[in-house]
């Protein structure tokens, strides 16, 4: 056997007598079939600018050795159609028709052991394209002496000079004080867009897009977002919870499909995480008590907890005590107003007039204190077959600014402990197991405002450090089960 193909489909779309510079967004998908050896799993970049010289790769894995073969190129445009051929192991460049451009393969170094695999092409297409010739179709393939299908690989492009910028202004709602200011943001947004495709080519098991983020640096998405957890030191009231000797734990568990979590919420431009960890801990607990399952405000934790920093940060163990002294107002008594960092109701030093005097859902002393969960697998899964469970991660590497779904692994993070989230149950997922936290940067990130976060690290902290500042709340049972 041996069969390497990779079949690359290009084609623009353009109406004017020629497509002038710009940038052609590149969306991919494994074509092969049922006799092909291999799968793609992915492609980068997903963008190139016309006029330059882009190197694609496309990534991918085989199941037997390659050690020779056939290359085989061939170009569709309008009326023109041209095939290159060569050997799958050598370089060589393939000149297109009418001076449209070039492509230039870069051979695999044979033999290509089973196992992962990269096809690399760098692409250079004019940049003047006339538009009868910017739809165009390439198809790159390898075959062995034996006629051996290994990889195929289908890509099609659109001009995305301005089109995806735009789509996710009007996504998100952006708006920009300045011809300036928006030119600049595009740029990030482009760079942006390069390192998801580099990522997502990897075949990890969790992927990465255009999130809310998009146009944002990586610093400034750090110096907006993750301020938020402060550790406190290790005094929670009611101890340190271990997983019990004969705890078996479940295959699943999930609190939201059990009425103990309150819809996704967005802590905005405001390092607030704790507060919303907090209540996210205390509504479950409160519904798992017997009592209504009601959104508790953070705005009252933010305004009157003095021991916290509003928007500069706290720690759910510490709001607990505060809410055992003092008890929490709902959210619907006493809404948000922290969206801005700058905002007069997030650096106030007084207790706002609403949280102070608003009837409390939960009353001082219905919290009759929090426990920590030692640091074990068993003890985390222990606690949250209980009851939801605030933790901290760290959250500072770039994937969580464009997370968009999957499983999160440890070599995606750290252990130095920078925002609030809450776990609300665990499961696996094709053989991978992972927990299931509930974050607060609204429904339009991740899944639908969750993360799914590996679960059965060896270390000790857990991935991302998960394990490391877990803690929960205890209340009072209602007298009667609602």
């Amino acid at each position: 056997m041996n069969k390497l193909a990779a079949v690359l489909t290009l084609g623009t779309a353009g109406a004017e007598s020629f497509v002038q510079g710009g940038t052609l967004s590149l969306k991919w998908k494994d074509c092969g079939d049922a006799s092909t050896k291999g799968k793609v799993t992915g492609l980068a970049p997903t963008s190139l600018t016309l006029g330059k010289k882009t190197r694609v790769t496309g990534a991918g894995s085989v199941t037997e050795d390659v050690s020779d073969g056939k290359i085989a190129i061939s170009m569709k445009a309008s009326i023109i159609k041209k095939t290159f051929s060569g050997d799958v192991c050598k370089a060589q460049t393939f000149t297109l028709p009418l001076g449209v451009g070039s492509i230039t393969y870069d051979g695999v170094k044979c033999p290509v052991a089973a196992g992962a695999v990269s096809v690399p092409v760098d692409i250079l297409l004019s940049s003047a394209l006339p538009s009868s010739l910017a739809k165009a179709e390439i198809t790159i393939s390898a075959t062995s002496t034996s006629g051996d299908k290994l990889l195929c690989m289908a890509i099609t492009t659109a001009p995305a000079a301005t089109g995806e910028f735009d789509e996710f202004m009007k996504t998100f709602g952006r708006t920009y004080a300045s011809v300036e200011d928006k030119e600049y943001r595009k740029q990030v947004f482009h760079k942006n867009l390069e390192w998801i495709s580099a990522e997502n080519a990897k075949g990890k098991s969790y992927k990465v897009g255009v999130t809310k983020f998009a146009d944002l640096t990586f610093d400034e998405f750090k110096a907006g977002y993750l301020t938020g957890y402060v550790p406190t030191p290790k005094n929670a009231s009611l101890g340190v919870f271990h997983a019990p000797v004969d705890f078996v734990a479940d295959d699943s568990v999930d609190w939201t499909t059990k009425g103990a979590v309150t819809p996704i919420k967005d802590q905005a431009h405001c390092g607030s995480c704790w507060s919303f960890s907090t209540t996210g801990a205390l509504e479950g607990a409160w519904k798992i008590a017997g009592h209504a399952l009601v959104p508790l405000s953070e705005q009252n934790i933010l305004d009157c907890d003095k021991e916290g920093g509003k928007c500069r940060g706290g720690s759910m163990e510490q709001a607990f005590g505060w809410v055992k002294a003092n008890g929490i107002c709902s959210e619907a008594a006493d809404s948000y107003k922290c969206q801005d960092q700058s905002s007069s109701t997030c650096t106030a030093s007084t207790c706002a007039a609403s949280s102070g005097t608003c009837s409390k859902v939960i009353a001082a002393g219905d919290v009759t204190g929090s426990t920590e969960v030692g640091q074990t697998e068993g003890a985390l899964e222990a606690a949250v077959t209980k009851q939801p469970v605030s933790v901290a991660i760290e959250a500072d590497k770039t994937v969580f600014q464009h997370y968009t779904g999957g499983v999160l692994t440890n070599e995606a993070c750290g252990e130095n402990l920078d925002h609030g989230v809450l776990v609300v149950g665990y499961g696996t997922d094709a053989g991978q197991k992972y927990w299931k936290v509930k974050n607060s940067w609204g429904t339009s990130h991740g899944e639908e405002g969750y993360w799914r976060i590996e679960r059965g690290s060896a270390q000790q902290g857990g991935e991302c450090g998960i394990r490391k500042g877990a803690v929960y709340p205890s209340v009072k049972a209602a007298s009667i089960v609602v």
